[in-house]
């Protein structure tokens, strides 16, 4: 037991590590034109590249899900690092949530790019993506599993 308590906030790093890393790419017919992480997301960035003429660029509005899923692996973090049961809670909820989020962000983000480039933008989620929804899962599911553990020692112990 004492082993996940040390693991549940390292997984929460992990999925913030990973936040960092290239998160997806875009491509225009079969060559990639450039790559972005979830940080990039944040505060919104411009996709600049030659091949959509002279004067165009695409806007990445700032993504407010990314937001959630950043607040919900520092949340997790935080929370697990405290030694209480309500901690242990709130790292699974912040999880579990975090890894919605980062689902409906991933909608969210084919949606646009169909919208601002009539279907010839192609994203491809790269592997910080992938980790950071592994690692938010792994939270959620190890601090769900602790909860369960701490619940069944107390019926364990005896009564006097």
């Amino acid at each position: 037991m004492a082993r996940t308590r040390k693991l549940s906030p390292l997984l929460f790093a992990g999925a913030l590590l990973c936040f960092a890393f290239s998160f997806f790419s875009v491509s225009c017919g079969n060559q990639e034109v450039t790559r972005f992480s979830g940080v990039e997301l944040l505060p919104g960035t411009t996709l600049h590249h030659p091949k959509f003429g002279p004067a165009q660029n695409r806007s990445i509005a700032p993504q407010p899900v990314a937001w959630m899923v950043a607040v919900c692996a520092v949340s997790g973090l935080a929370l697990t690092w405290v030694r209480i049961r309500r901690g242990t809670m709130g790292g699974a909820v912040a999880g579990a949530v975090g890894a919605l989020a980062l689902v409906l962000l991933k909608n969210q983000l084919y949606a646009e790019a169909a919208r601002q480039s009539d279907g010839r933008l192609r994203l491809r989620f790269q592997p910080g993506f992938w980790l950071t929804a592994a690692f938010l899962v792994a939270g959620a599911v190890l601090s769900g599993l602790q909860i369960r553990n701490v619940k069944s020692q107390k019926n364990q112990q005896p009564s006097g």
